[in-house]
């Protein structure tokens, strides 16, 4: 997953979130959120106009028909 661990943006920029899974057939996405299913199902989660309430922990699930992965990365909100 990029960007590199811990991620970190500054409060009200935005910051994408890339996934990358190889497997056969291709695998689908999902994200959560600590912990927490947040409906995004593409390899990409962008937070834009970042705030305090975004930090935290972003998991990355990639499946296929023969089996998953997850993976996760810490996002720190910095403010200046």
């Amino acid at each position: 997953m990029t960007p590199a661990d811990p991620a970190e943006v500054l409060l009200t920029q935005s910051i994408t979130l890339t996934c990358q899974a190889d497997g056969f057939p291709n695998p689908s996405y999902s994200w959560k959120f600590n912990g927490q299913w947040n409906g995004v199902t593409q390899n990409t989660l962008t937070i834009t106009n970042a705030d305090v309430q975004d930090a935290g922990n972003y998991t990355c699930h990639a499946r296929n028909t023969f089996g998953f992965k997850e993976t996760t990365k810490v996002v720190y909100v910095r403010c200046e």
